[in-house]
């Protein structure tokens, strides 16, 4: 239809007039802009899409297999969609909403990725409204509550158990066709100045609280369980325990609040499934320290200023030894100038199973750390803060892993102990100012 024109005569320019069939453009902005406002009105933000990019990094040289990333996405926890891309594709993933300090809500991240040495990739996390949520895997991990106790299971393979009350630590950990832990273990332990005796957690003191339990994440890639106890004089306990889908390990990340300098040392007491004689003992010292031991005999590393080593530029000294009751021979040794720390880890094996322990800043922190193996099984883990005649006052800490694979240890672990000590890292991208 023909469009209506009139003249105006005060400013000699021409107005469309509208017509039936026809809108004009300052009113298609008016109504374009009502579709915008409107929503304000009414108290409804419009739909926000967020992106937040990070590099994820190989730090030590080494080429990892299905390794489990971890991290916490900044400012994302309004999201309510959310996928992880890497190169235009869509990466699966795990997003999980969870506490941070204060009550905090978060978002955890988790999948798995397999980096060559040294090798740095880039990937974004999209979330929002009305973004396409990510993949998830079918299978993975599974997690169940019965009998006071949780079960995981990593699609049949491995079932990990953990009491709700955290006795014992793991109560069982294995496949349908191979066991790794005795029933009878001790478990986390306190060793507090005074006491007749060291205390297994959940037996600590009979003026603390009970242990409490929660799931603080759980999915196909990773399944999370935190416990958490307090005692008198404002000690308290936190244990985060995680299991990934990709690895037969369990995370252990234990934080203690000392705020009077009671607690003289953490440890673990756990018995290990091992057949036949003699087992067999590999330490990761300044390189690999391995040994066999039978009978009533031991093998330990030991680690820290306090072991009687001379205190060099690089760091603490270390020794390991082999013995049987309370005499022991030294095997190796640090000596002054030595170009490396203890790595602090352990392969306690007999012809069938092994067991792999890895202790973060073994021997690095003010305290005596040691890791002894008994031909029985007996597995132990300890941090002492009291060589200098007093605890330490304030927060104390012990992060480690226990690894279950099948033998040979070198086929069935596909992730050797100094992957296990050095994650691959996330480093986020500063937000856009």
């Amino acid at each position: 239809m023909p469009r209506q024109i009139d003249r105006n005569s005060e400013s000699g320019t021409f107005q469309p007039q509208a017509s039936a069939g026809f809108v004009s453009r300052r009113d298609s902005l008016r109504s374009a802009l009502g579709l915008v406002v409107a929503p304000i009105a009414l108290g409804m933000a419009p739909p926000i899409r967020g992106v937040r990019s990070f590099q994820l990094s190989e730090p030590t040289g080494l080429r990892r297999f299905g390794y489990p990333v971890h991290a916490l996405v900044p400012d994302a926890a309004a999201g309510r969609n959310f996928r992880l891309v890497r190169d235009g594709r869509a990466i699966p993933a795990q997003f999980r909403t969870v506490e941070g300090p204060g009550d905090r809500k978060e978002i955890a991240l988790d999948f798995i990725a397999s980096p060559g040495p040294l090798e740095t990739d880039r990937y974004e996390v999209h979330f929002g409204p009305e973004v396409e949520p990510g993949p998830e895997p079918r299978g993975g991990l599974k997690l169940e509550r019965r009998d006071g106790r949780f079960f995981i299971s990593q699609g049949g393979s491995m079932t990990f158990e953990v009491a709700e009350d955290l006795s014992g630590f793991l109560r069982s950990v294995g496949s349908p066709r191979l066991g790794y832990l005795k029933k009878e273990a001790r478990g986390l332990i306190l060793r507090t100045r005074g006491a007749k005796s060291p205390a297994s957690l959940d037996q600590a003191d009979e003026r603390s609280t009970p242990i409490r339990s929660r799931v603080t994440r759980e999915g196909p890639f990773a399944v999370g369980l935190t416990f958490e106890w307090s005692g008198p004089h404002g000690i308290s306990s936190t244990v985060d325990l995680t299991i990934p889908q990709s690895k037969s390990w369990v995370q252990v990340a234990w934080k203690l609040e000392d705020p009077s300098g009671r607690i003289d040392g953490l440890e673990l007491d756990l018995g290990l499934e091992l057949e036949g004689t003699p087992t067999l003992v590999d330490f990761g010292a300044g390189s690999t320290v391995y040994g066999q031991i039978k009978g009533g005999e031991r093998m330990e590393l030991l680690a820290g200023r306090t072991v009687g080593e001379p205190s060099t530029d690089v760091g603490p000294g270390w020794v390991v030894r082999r013995g049987e009751g309370e005499s022991s021979t030294i095997l190796a040794s640090s000596a002054p100038g030595s170009p490396r720390p203890a790595e602090g880890w352990a392969h306690a094996m007999d012809s069938r199973r092994c067991t792999a322990l890895a202790v973060a800043d073994f021997g690095r922190s003010k305290a005596r750390d040691r890791i002894s193996v008994e031909a029985n099984g007996r597995l132990r883990l300890d941090r002492d803060f009291s060589a200098g005649g007093a605890s330490a006052i304030g927060p104390k800490s012990l992060a480690f892993w226990l690894h279950f694979v099948p033998m040979p240890v070198q086929i069935g672990a596909a992730t050797s102990p100094q992957s296990i000590l050095s994650p691959l890292r996330v480093e986020w991208d500063r937000p856009p100012s």
